[in-house]
């Protein structure tokens, strides 16, 4: 099972309140390339309770006592199953774990199983040389039509982390954090709109520790924050709402995303697929299925609604990850890039997990490109009169490009005259004097800061952090909403005691419950805290 790694430690607050707590903290990478595992799963041993590593690998482990803390065992689809004692890590640094890559040779796979159970290696070397010969397109075709089989049609719930923020330049923004509870009443029913599909908030929060800003955190508008080269479809409701509609696998036979709006209906037809390869869970064989977009894609309700006559070219790059026993779908990978910018508009990755016999959703994290303006404009701050040195001094709100700044870049009209530019001089990071020809002396009439009768034109100037002169800059930012599975209750139906948000007011407007578990749950803070 592709393997990621996020390190948590279970303790007991209700019992020990008295003590001081602390925690570790881990990074996850890959052993050969040492770049972090994105999303690994961590449960604690001989529990069914877990923690998932964010997209930089990272985990906090809060604890009382080190000595208490269970081991953690470490999946990743794609890697090879880790111990991990926290015993043995280091409380006063970031500890790197490193994750050994599975080998991609399918001999060496089944003889290190073989030496266990060769019928069992058998078996699957058996599977595995059977759905060679079938298209993966079929295979998906399989998996698609086995979604209500292989997900919990009863009742359940999963309480796990959610996340909100925004990334801009590496940095975080905005961070909303805490731990929800989503009851689900089944894969038959309709996610964001069935009453008995309902959400629980235990603790959400802004984290004041990450930078804030209301502009990035802003809604959509179109001029000052916009999708670059994309329409944003109306989907509504709030953060969760949107996060849920972008999960396919469970909203398999409703309109979602570009390209795949209905999963069960146009996802095959408007994308190509190939077989990449096999990994393991356990003995379970998976295979990875990449595709990508068709050149003339169907088009799907949303499109058809708005009247939508061609379709555009976008290219999608993704991979979906099906058990070639009972074809669950495991992992869903989907991005799609703007062909003109060659940029990410939004990238979606699921991953689900079997429980005894039903498949659970361990995480899903969809993030958007987004455009916001700078709300700083580069331009000058005042100009005035040097009646005695004859020339015009500008000062700038910002350290200016002395390299890019001459006598051309100036335009000046007195009484709509045209005054005579002799040279430009820079006498500091943001003052430059213009100096002129005044033959007739006609501006020794100007009091100092009296501009009423100038036109003083600048443009083609920078500033030294490359803006333009009276232009807004334009940054590119990304939108995160995340769910990271923590625990699985089966059979579980509402608790009527509980005080559900609405599928639509902010989730900060929520109202929130105590827990009644003594267990705590992890808010697995992102490491980068810049």
């Amino acid at each position: 099972m592709q393997k990621k790694i996020v390190l948590t430690v279970l303790y007991f607050l209700t019992i020990f309140l008295s003590f001081s707590q602390q925690e570790l903290k881990i990074e996850i990478v890959d052993a050969d390339t040492k770049e972090p595992i994105s999303f690994a799963t961590a449960l604690f041993k001989e529990t069914s309770r877990g923690v998932i590593a964010d997209y930089d690998g990272g985990i906090r482990i809060p604890f009382i006592n080190i000595e208490n803390t269970p081991d953690l065992i470490i999946t990743a689809l794609g890697y090879t199953d880790l111990e991990v004692s926290c015993k043995t890590l280091n409380i006063n640094e970031i500890n790197r774990i490193e994750m050994m890559p599975q080998a991609e040779s399918l001999d060496v796979v089944i003889l290190n199983v073989t030496k266990k159970d060769r019928q069992k290696a058998f078996n699957v070397n058996r599977l595995i040389k059977d759905n060679k010969k079938i298209l993966g397109k079929k295979i998906v075709e399989k998996a698609i039509n086995r979604i209500t089989y292989n997900l919990d049609d009863k009742p359940h719930s999963i309480i796990g982390y959610y996340r909100d923020y925004q990334i801009v330049n590496d940095e975080y923004f905005n961070l909303i954090e805490g731990i929800v509870e989503q009851y689900d009443a089944g894969i038959k029913t309709n996610k964001i709109t069935d009453v008995n599909n309902k959400n629980a908030i235990y603790s959400l929060k802004k984290n004041p520790e990450f930078k804030s800003s209301n502009r990035y955190a802003k809604a959509y508008d179109g001029e000052s924050k916009y999708v670059q080269n994309a329409d944003l479809l109306g989907f509504g409701g709030n953060e969760l709402s949107i996060l849920n509609v972008h999960n396919p696998i469970r909203n398999f036979n409703l309109n979602s995303f570009s390209y795949v709006y209905k999963f069960i209906e146009n996802f095959i037809p408007n994308h190509e697929f190939a077989k990449e390869g096999f990994v393991f869970d356990e003995d379970n064989p998976i295979v990875n299925i990449s595709f990508t977009t068709l050149t003339n894609q169907r088009k799907g309700v949303q499109q058809r609604i708005q009247g939508t006559t061609k379709a555009e070219k976008f290219k999608v790059s993704g991979i979906i990850s099906i058990s070639l026993r009972d074809y669950a779908i495991h992992g869903f990978s989907y991005t799609m890039f703007d062909y003109k910018q060659r940029n990410p508009l939004f990238t979606v990755k699921i991953e689900y997990k079997k429980m005894q016999d039903k498949m659970y959703l361990n995480y899903i994290s969809f993030n958007n490109r987004f455009v916001v303006t700078d709300e700083f404009v580069f331009k000058e701050e005042k100009v005035t009169y040097d009646k005695e040195n004859e020339c015009f001094e500008v000062l700038f709100n910002n350290d200016v490009n002395n390299q890019k700044i001459n006598k051309r870049n100036f335009k000046i009209r007195y009484k709509n005259k045209k005054v005579i530019i002799k040279s430009v001089e820079q006498m500091s990071s943001k003052k430059v004097k213009v100096f002129i020809n005044d033959f007739d002396k006609s501006l020794s009439e100007l009091y100092d800061d009296d501009m009423s009768e100038i036109t003083f034109i600048i443009k083609n100037i920078e500033d030294v952090d490359g803006r333009d002169i009276y232009k807004s800059r334009e940054v590119a930012a990304y939108q995160f909403r995340e769910f990271f599975s923590q625990e699985i209750f089966k059979d579980k139906k509402i608790d009527a005691n509980l005080k559900f948000t609405s599928k639509v007011e902010p989730l900060l407007y929520a109202p929130s419950n105590t827990l009644k578990n003594t267990k705590p749950y992890i808010v697995n803070t992102p490491l980068k805290n810049k």
